[in-house]
Formats: C-alpha cells, structure tokens, sequence
C-alpha cells in the first residue's frame, strides 16, 4: 500500500486553499451597473424625422480597499464611456463648461452618472448592447480630446470596465407578458 506523508497532505492543502484565496481577488476595481429607467420619442422640426432616446443610469462602484480617484470631463462625461455596439450613441445636446473632473470614490462607494442614448441605425425590436467605462488618468483623459487622441488611446489600452448586457426595447403601443 502506498503512503503518503502527512506533511505533503498538509502542503497540498495549503496550496489548495491559497490558490482559491487569490482567485477570489481576481475581480474588478471597479464595477459598473447600467439601468435603463424610460424612452422617449422625438420627432425633428427639420425633417419630422423621429429617433428614440433611452434614459439610462450608470453606476460605477470602487469594489477595492482603498479610495481610487476616477477622472472624467465635468460637462462631456460621456467621452469615458463606451457601448457596444456602436450603432449606439450617448445623445448630448452640449454644454458650456467642460474641464476635467477628480473623484475620489472610498471602497464601496459609488458614483452614479445620467444619461440618454439613442440609436443611429435601424430600430429593431430589441438589441442587446453593455456599456463600459474606461479608466484614465489626468494626462490619458486630457490627450483624448487632441486631434491624436485616438491614436494615442490605441497605444496605451486603457482598461475598459464594462456592465452586464441588456436589450434596449423598442415596442411602442404594444404590450407584453413578463415570464
């Protein structure tokens, strides 16, 4: 019969239980959850065009231990973020004072931004999309608005934290049976 020795079994435990300890680490600085709170329907004085906009929440949460500082453009918030896919747009109607913002989030905490999207392509039923934030610093978040700074951002890859899918639900006068 074979044996092993006490100790290896000890050892081997140890070893076991240390790499799901760092397994359990391996999430996300930061989270985000994204909710879509109502639709609106807008039709254009130019053309009589119309385009459904989606109101959305976006919540960032610092998931670490420690604070974290979390850069944005005060007025154009929406140059930190992305959806997928990009047939989706964050609808802006501009704004007078833009300038980089600080925000140190303490573990836990959150920051919540408002928004509207809208689609540039066809209006489907249904479609799928997530929104993801990117994390810059100061210098990252000041060159993405340089006539370079896309080919700048390529270059650094910055990390993009993105939220759960869901479907943006374009049924109008209509109704549906929840399962």
């Amino acid at each position: 019969m074979f044996k092993i020795p006490i100790f290896s079994i000890l050892l081997i435990s140890l070893f076991q239980f240390s790499c799901n300890q760092v397994r359990e680490f391996e999430k996300d600085d930061i989270s985000i959850i994204a909710k879509i709170c109502g639709k609106a329907i807008r039709v254009s004085e130019m053309d009589s065009t119309s385009r459904v906009y989606f109101f959305i929440n976006l919540t960032l949460t610092n998931r670490t231990n420690s604070s974290k500082s979390i850069w944005f453009y005060s007025c154009s918030w929406m140059s930190s973020w992305t959806i997928e896919p990009n047939s989706l747009f964050f609808y802006s109607e501009g704004c007078d004072a833009n300038y980089p913002k600080k925000i140190d989030l303490k573990p836990a905490q959150s920051l919540n931004f408002y928004g509207i999207i809208a689609n540039c392509g066809n209006f489907d039923k249904t479609i799928p999309f997530r929104v993801g934030f990117t994390e810059y610093n100061e210098m990252e978040l000041r060159a993405i608005i340089s006539p370079t700074g896309d080919q700048l951002m390529k270059k650094l890859n910055p990390k993009i934290y993105w939220s759960d899918w869901l479907s943006l639900n374009y049924l109008n006068n209509s109704y549906q049976i929840s399962k």
